[in-house]
């Protein structure tokens, strides 16, 4: 898949990188062009460099210091690639022009990326899901295996306004009692754990309808 595949450029790029720094360190160096004055002044003592050390050097001598020169070219690939996979479709919400969007407007925007993301995770799901059998089936384990990679690409909590606008689809009889708390418990307003038999002996405690 291109997607991989560009990941896995990216991940090479950013490896050169990292071994061009680690290797490419500064490194300090001394030319002495009197063999007897290092003898006389530094005792045959090796240099000392780093901070408050003196590194003195004869008439003619020099001292220097050895590094790569700034190569920005591996930083460059990985930016043109993180570039090829948002065209790929791995973005998932990417601020454009640095203004603010609505959830809505962002969920329209991005519709047709989240969809090959979708598909990606289905298809993973199915992939882990039948491996899982494979193993259980060479273990000798019976039961059903069930897998699905979490496909919630979104904030599902919803706002007053969405939360208002299911009761009074309720109260037109546009929904069902239990649609609104499936809802509802998508979002996380009500916990999974929690039945409706269990929410309506606490409301009809309470004198609450939802």
């Amino acid at each position: 898949m291109a997607i991989v595949d560009v990941s896995q450029g990216h991940y090479q790029d950013s490896a050169d990188l990292q071994d061009i720094a680690r290797y490419m360190v500064p490194t300090p160096w001394v030319t002495v062009t009197n063999k007897q004055w290092y003898d006389d002044i530094m005792g045959g003592n090796p240099y000392e460099f780093g901070n408050g050390a003196v590194v003195p050097v004869p008439e003619g001598g020099q001292a220097g210091l050895i590094q790569a020169s700034p190569n920005q070219m591996h930083a460059e690939m990985m930016k043109d690639k993180e570039n090829q996979l948002i065209m790929l479709g791995a973005r998932l919400i990417t601020d454009v022009g640095g203004q603010a969007e609505t959830e809505s407007t962002t969920r329209i925007k991005y519709s047709s990326e989240n969809s090959v993301l979708d598909n990606l995770a289905s298809n993973a799901s199915e992939a882990i899901e039948k491996c899982l059998y494979w193993c259980a089936e060479y273990e000798g384990v019976q039961g059903d295996i069930k897998f699905e990679l979490n496909r919630e690409f979104w904030d599902t909590k919803l706002s007053p306004q969405d939360i208002s606008a299911q009761i009074l689809l309720l109260d037109r009889g546009v929904k069902a009692m239990s649609d609104v708390r499936g809802t509802l418990r998508k979002s996380g307003e009500i916990e999974q754990s929690r039945t409706d038999e269990e929410i309506d002996g606490e409301a009809e405690v309470s004198g609450s309808g939802l």
